[in-house]
């Protein structure tokens, strides 16, 4: 069954783009509504998100599933996020330092919304490749 699009709380229910919720624990059903939510993490909407589907769960039960899932997530975005920054500092160090770097990149972020006003970064390259021909 297809996986069903992001919706609102108060989007409408249709039932044959809903998951079976009676097949699913109440912590599968609780994860799931956050996905098709968004990622919410309100305990309190996901309840009622689930009780309009006939499905009885408790603040605290959805509370204790969404932390869960929280912890779940936090080391892979830490690792990720020193990662990035640890990446960052060391492309730095090698081209003229952190203000040499934010310089280049203010340069490159007006160079990508010049060539997105002429049709896009393929035109812009192919007109200066065209440009740096020589006649």
């Amino acid at each position: 069954m297809p996986r069903p699009r992001l919706r609102s709380l108060d989007a409408p229910w249709l039932e044959d783009e809903e998951p079976d919720w009676s097949a699913m624990t109440k912590a599968d059903a609780i994860r799931e509504a956050s996905k098709l939510l968004g990622g919410e993490q309100s305990p309190i909407l996901i309840v009622r998100y689930l009780e309009q589907r006939k499905l009885r769960v408790n603040a605290s039960q959805a509370a204790k599933v969404l932390g869960d899932m929280k912890k779940e997530k936090t080391p892979k975005d830490l690792a990720h996020s020193v990662h990035a920054v640890v990446s960052i500092q060391k492309y730095a160090a090698e081209h003229g330092g952190i203000k040499a770097v934010a310089k280049k990149l203010a340069e490159a972020e007006s160079l990508i919304r010049f060539a997105n006003g002429v049709g896009g970064l393929e035109v812009f390259k192919a007109i200066l490749e065209q440009l740096q021909s020589p006649k």
